[in-house]
């Protein structure tokens, strides 16, 4: 589920979270498990946040994804169990990131995309540039152990501009494929994107028409390799 990123802190009930209108996902054999994200409540700094309850009891809440001032909130989640695989259950989260704090990546999402697909917000492959430049609001898609909070991988994803720096990107939606003999898990993310979008291998893709793009990659399930990037008019 992707929505508005709401605002609420881990001192609040589950009841007062849920009535934010926080973007929230299910999960157990009863649905008595679930997760809230969106963006910590009454902070200088706007970072988000990630609370689990089960049976309306805080299980954990976690406020130190992005801890910059980097301007990042939490805006869209989903559970996945794969019942044809042995792996527990997990939660991929998404969130937004606009780069202010370039060079802090120990505080910021870098430390966890390290072996994702993209670890930072404007390689360009055989460039200089390890990050983007401006104030692109660029998205990072989490995976998240679900009992503890904590990231297992991340990537960032995003567009570029002809310059080489980073455009706006928003995931609109997130789903899963479940695996099978012949393929793994997949997920898929779909975005609008303000510049051109890249293809697999982190290139531009050649557009026939301008922006803004309706976007799909998926990835595999540790978020390390795209397996595939499509955009009607582009190639």
């Amino acid at each position: 589920m992707v929505g508005r990123a709401a605002l609420f802190s881990c001192s609040q009930t589950e009841a007062q979270i849920a009535s934010s209108g926080a973007v929230r996902v299910y999960g157990g054999a009863d649905r008595s498990q679930r997760w809230y994200i969106g963006e910590v409540l009454n902070q200088s700094t706007v970072n988000p946040i990630i609370a689990s309850f089960k049976a309306g009891k805080l299980q954990w809440c976690r406020t130190d994804y992005e801890s910059t001032a980097d301007q990042s909130v939490g805006y869209g989640l989903l559970y996945n169990k794969d019942p044809f695989s042995s792996s527990p259950p997990s939660i991929y989260a998404v969130f937004s990131s606009r780069s202010h704090q370039v060079g802090v990546g120990d505080k910021d999402f870098r430390r966890f995309a390290t072996t994702g697909r993209q670890p930072n917000q404007g390689v360009v492959p055989g460039g200089s540039r390890a990050c983007a430049q401006g104030d692109a609001k660029v998205s990072v898609i989490a995976k998240v152990d679900p009992t503890t909070g904590d990231v297992l991988a991340a990537t960032y994803v995003t567009s570029r501009r002809l310059f080489g720096l980073s455009g706006s990107l928003t995931v609109t939606g997130l789903d899963h494929s479940l695996s099978t003999r012949a393929a793994g898990e997949t997920i898929t993310v779909r975005a609008l994107s303000s510049a051109v979008p890249l293809r697999p291998n982190q290139t531009r893709m050649r557009c026939t028409v301008n922006g803004p793009y309706n976007y799909t990659i998926t990835y595999a399930s540790d978020l390390e390799m795209i397996l595939s990037a499509q955009t009607p008019s582009c190639a």
